[in-house]
């Protein structure tokens, strides 16, 4: 769990630095595995109150990370959906499906100070309480909350429930896959932009497919007795 050279805080100010140096504590390792206590020392803070002092918990810190990251994701998924409303393409569900994944998979290339959100988020997926956290957060935010409505809206077939399941399935496997490729990212294993580009592409590909299959019978059977 080495520092890195850009998160200092005199660049981002101490809460921020706090966050940021969290934001890497929680990926790498995991929200679990990491306590209060370890992220003031990699953080550099002589005051072993500093965390509490500026957030009050680990649920408040986790929750603060949320609030640094997603204001710009939500920002560019708010520009894209009005994009496609303008010209008339808030049922195709590709172009819904990319403007839910493409600002997320953007963070990949952002390095100053180096980005672990989209790992960060990952973890916090995997989590029964800090994965309620996230899809609260997440349906609170404007554009996904009109982003996921009109990916209902795009597939009448599939019952409310279905939809609400398989969504959730799909979000969780774009943040582990783009978890996976944000590693191999800097470690130098892939090739930069271009091999990022091909990635996200597929991705928002395969959920696509994913959200689009149609119901076995077995899937229709349960529902109804359910």
């Amino acid at each position: 769990m080495s520092g890195d050279p850009l998160i200092t805080p005199e660049r981002l100010g101490t809460r921020e630095h706090i966050l940021c140096v969290a934001e890497r504590l929680f990926a790498e390792d995991g929200i679990d595995q990491i306590s209060l206590r370890q992220i003031t020392q990699a953080a550099g803070q002589k005051n072993a109150s500093a965390i509490h002092y500026h957030f009050g918990s680990k649920d408040a810190l986790v929750d603060a990370i949320y609030d640094l990251r997603m204001g710009a994701i939500n920002l560019r998924r708010a520009d894209m959906f009005a994009a496609l409303q303008s010209q008339g393409k808030t049922e195709d569900l590709y172009a819904l499906v990319d403007a839910v994944v493409q600002p997320l998979a953007e963070c990949l290339l952002m390095s100053d100070p180096p980005n672990y959100y989209v790992q960060f988020a990952a973890r916090a997926m995997e989590h029964p309480r800090y994965y309620k956290m996230a899809w609260k957060r997440g349906k609170a935010g404007r554009a996904f909350a009109q982003l996921f409505d009109a990916i209902e809206h795009a597939l009448p077939d599939l019952p409310p429930e279905v939809f609400s399941q398989r969504f959730g399935m799909t979000l969780r496997q774009v943040f582990g896959e783009l978890s996976v490729h944000h590693q191999t990212h800097l470690s130098g294993r892939s090739r930069g932009k271009a091999n990022t580009a091909l990635f996200v592409s597929n991705l928002v590909d395969s959920m696509t497919a994913a959200l689009a299959a149609p119901m076995s019978v077995r899937t229709r059977a349960q529902l109804s007795s359910s």
